[in-house]
Parts: C-alpha cells; structure tokens; sequence
C-alpha cells in the first residue's frame, strides 16, 4: 500500500487541494478533510471561501491558470469536486466538466499528485443496471457526456487518477439543491412532477465527504473508476418526498403527481434505472450508508430524552 507516499502512516500533514469548495458537497467536504490535511480550496472568486482553507484563485477553463495553482501550491492530492450541474449552463458545460478536468489532470500529471475526481452515475444510460465500477460509459445528455469525456481525459492523463461516480447527494444540515427547489416551487402553488420509475442510490454527503479524502490519503493504490453511493436504491418520488419531509415542507398531497419517466418520449435524455454495484467501495469499508439509515440514525440522535419522574 503506497498510503505512506502521502504521509499518512507516520503522521505527516499532507496538503490536498479541493476545488468546487463553493458548491453543495465542498460546504461539507472542506470542513472534513481539513481534521487530516492542510487544505488548500480554490475558486474562480476565491472571497467566497472561509481563510481557515487557503483559498486560492483559479479558474478551469484557464489551463494557465490551472497549472499557475497546482505548482504553486504543490499539494499531494487533489480533490476535484467542482463541475456544471444540469440546468446551470449546458453550454459551458464540455468546457468545464471535460476540458477544466483535463487540464487539472495534466497538471495533477506533472507535479505527480494523486487526483481523486467526482464523477457521476449519470455518465450511464440507464438500460444495463446494475452497473459495475467499471462499467463503460454510455451517455443520454449533455451532461452525462461531459462527465464520461472528463472521466476519460483524466485518466488518459494521468494514471494516478481515481473517479468517483456518485448519484444524488444530499445533506442532513443543509437543503440539497433538487429539494430546495421541489420545496420553491410548492412555496409558490406549484404542482410537483416526479419520476416513480427513475432509479438512484441517493449519497450523504458527509459519507461521501468521509470517502474523497480516504481515496485521497489512504487507499492511493486505487485508480479507474469507483462506484460510491448509498446502499439504497430508490425512485425519484419517494426520495423527494422523503426529503420534503424531513426539512418539514408542507404541501398537500394531492399537489404531487407520479409519472413514469420511461412512458414519455420527450424525456429520451432520462436515464431510468441507474443502481450502481458497491462491491468495490464495500470491499474497501468506504461508507455506503443508505437513505433510511442515515435518516433513522439522525432521528435517534435527535430524540427528545425520556421524560423523568
């Protein structure tokens, strides 16, 4: 095991860069690797980070500017988290999610750190279930295309380069962005439409977090591509609901409707059925905690004590 590379065995403080520390996982992921490493987040607007994280600038649709960071930060692993989500901006999203993360692996090449980069179950096309680590991409849209085509540059790369495909994240301490904006639209007297055959395995981010920096430090042997999600896998409406129900949305539930993804052909660009085989991240203790766990587990915690006499 090469863990002892990155200083982790004799107790080094090892320096790991991590970009997309603005987003939704990186509010999480900055916090949790800095208990094992000095952290070093970089930005395209860098202000917007905490100086408890060194934040930097640098903007990965610049490979100037890529290379300019990594040699001057010189970390031992990167932590590439940052990408363009469906729906932000279709058309810069080749030139982020497949370009940026090029160059960030040639870059990474060139100082000889170790990349751990975030990838996504999407990169599927949802009619082979279930998917091994493995797996080949097979894209739908937009952005499960620029994923795959990052997916492939940087381990073209860079051969110490692991990619991560997760699915959907959310959080216990903050809304996730799909229920912020489930919960908007119901705000507003929307109607809400959910898939009830459209398959995911829903990822806490603090497990998935938890998992990025030991992929990062600890199990540095590992490269290709890795699968790491939640053990559960559930449809769209059930996990939404799920959500709304946990931050307390009110809505009534006649203002829901179920439809099946795969009976309408203008959602062609849907994948249906996208679980993923967890053999590799189990064989390895990675933390694959399903939905109804972590939920069951934060209502234990969050119990009122009994009451006394």
């Amino acid at each position: 095991m090469t863990a002892q590379r990155f200083g982790v065995l004799s107790g080094a403080m090892k320096t790991v860069l991590i970009t997309g520390g603005t987003g939704y996982l990186g509010h999480r992921l900055l916090p949790i690797a800095t208990q094992r490493a000095r952290v070093v987040a970089v930005a395209r607007r860098p202000r917007a980070l905490s100086r408890l994280f060194r934040p930097q600038s640098m903007d990965l649709q610049d490979r100037s500017s890529i290379f300019a960071a990594i040699s001057s930060i010189k970390p031992d692993a990167i932590i590439h988290a940052a990408a363009l989500n469906p729906g932000v901006d279709d058309e810069r999203m080749p030139a982020v999610n497949h370009q940026g993360t090029q160059y960030l692996a040639e870059a990474a090449c060139e100082m000889g750190c170790r990349l751990v980069m975030v990838s996504t179950d999407m990169v599927h096309d949802g009619k082979q279930a279930p998917y091994a680590d493995d797996a080949p991409p097979s894209p739908i849209n937009v952005y499960g295309q620029s994923k795959a085509d990052g997916e492939q540059a940087a381990l073209a790369a860079h051969q110490d380069t692991i990619a991560v495909r997760t699915s959907l994240i959310y959080g216990l301490d903050g809304v996730d962005r799909g229920t912020f904006g489930f919960a908007n639209r119901l705000a507003d007297g929307n109607r809400l439409t959910l898939f009830s055959d459209v398959l995911r395995q829903p990822v806490w981010r603090d497990a998935l977090a938890q998992a990025l920096v030991q992929l990062a430090l600890d199990f540095t042997d590992e490269t290709g591509t890795l699968n790491l999600t939640g053990s559960d896998v559930l449809d769209r409406a059930t996990f939404a609901t799920r959500m709304l129900d946990f931050w307390q949305v009110a809505y009534e539930p006649s203002v829901i409707e179920h439809i099946q993804a795969s009976e309408r052909p203008e959602l062609s660009g849907v994948p249906i059925n996208l679980e993923l085989s967890l053999s590799r991240a189990t064989a390895l203790g990675l933390p694959t905690l399903g939905v109804l766990e972590v939920l069951q587990q934060h209502a234990q915690l969050n119990a009122p004590p009994p009451p006394t006499r």
